[in-house]
Formats: structure tokens, C-alpha cells, sequence
């Protein structure tokens, strides 16, 4: 994640840790305690002041949110079809469907788990989980989707989900676990 540097970064004024009083002037002429609560202050103790538009976790966390369910709208549909085409027209290529399978996993696993972190603003073990948990959902999802309109057998059913959802796991985990 980048922070924004030159004319896109803000001066924040320091303020008072009791009080929230802006301490710019104080500060700058080298006194160390708050002219309106009298709170004697060390200068690790100061935080910047909040405006609108500042990034907080609750913000990261919907972003988060946002992102990935925009990203699920977009693969369940593709992985249903994939499912279904594969069921429908190509159930004869048992050795091609081993091999288009994990691709297609990694496919899914990198469209749940690029950019996430720049997205949420923020980097940590939620980032890991969400992405995990959704993406068992959309694989588990997509098989039952299919059930419905073509009857799958249960080795099909554990062979979608295996085939196409072990390496869209590892694929999170690696971009997760191992890009950082």
C-alpha cells in the first residue's frame, strides 16, 4: 500500500490528548503542555486531527466487503457456466476437465484476492479469512447451481468443487500469505 506523498499529503495539527485542543501553535513554540486543559504532554502522545474522509478500520472493512461481493457477483455466474458447459458438452474429456479445472481455480483464486489489501486500505488475517470463506461459498455454490439444472453425480460434485476449489485456495493464500 502506498501513502500519498508531495501535494496530495496533508499537514495534520496536533491536538491535545485530553482535551482535543489544536496545539499547532504550542507545539511550534517548543511548550509541552495544553494552554486550555493544562494537560502536560510528551510529544509521542499527540495524535493529528480527524476530517472527513479519513480512512478508519470500519471504512477498510466495507470496502473490503464491497469489493468482494462485487467480485462474487462477477465469478459465481462464470464458474455456474463453466460448470454447466463442462457437464453439458464436454463430460467425454475426463483428462481435458483435470486440467482446465485447477486453472480455472487459479483464475478465481486471483479474481478474490488481487489488489484486496489496496482496496481495504489495510493489511491483516481478516484480509486472509473473507476472501478463503467466500470463495468456498461461490465453489460450493456453483456445484449446487449446476445440481439443479443438470444432475451431477456426487464423485462430480466432489470432483468441481476439489478440482476447481484447491487451487483457488491456494492461489489466496499465496497472494495473501506471500506477496506481502
Amino acid at each position: 500500500m502506498r501513502r500519498p506523498e508531495g501535494k496530495f499529503r496533508v499537514k495534520r495539527h496536533p491536538l491535545c490528548p485530553e482535551c482535543k485542543y489544536d496545539l499547532i501553535a504550542t507545539v511550534e513554540a517548543g511548550r509541552r503542555i495544553c494552554p486550555e486543559c493544562g494537560y502536560e504532554f510528551e510529544m509521542y502522545e499527540l495524535r493529528g486531527e480527524k476530517r472527513p474522509g479519513d480512512w478508519t478500520f470500519q471504512i477498510g472493512l466495507r470496502n473490503t466487503v464491497v469489493s468482494l461481493i462485487l467480485r462474487s457477483l462477477v465469478i459465481l455466474p462464470l464458474w455456474v457456466v463453466i460448470i454447466w458447459v463442462m457437464m453439458t458438452y464436454m463430460s467425454n474429456f475426463g483428462r481435458f476437465n483435470a486440467i482446465i479445472l485447477p486453472l480455472l481455480g487459479i483464475a478465481m483464486g486471483f479474481g478474490f484476492s488481487t489488489r484486496l489489501a489496496d482496496h481495504a486500505g489495510f493489511a491483516g488475517n481478516v484480509l486472509l479469512f473473507m476472501p478463503l470463506f467466500l470463495a468456498i461459498g461461490v465453489i460450493i455454490g456453483g456445484v449446487t447451481i449446476v445440481h439443479q439444472i443438470h444432475p451431477l453425480t456426487p464423485y462430480q460434485k466432489l470432483f468441481f468443487s476439489l478440482w476447481g476449489g484447491i487451487p483457488a485456495l491456494l492461489w489466496i493464500l499465496k497472494v495473501m500469505v506471500l506477496d506481502d
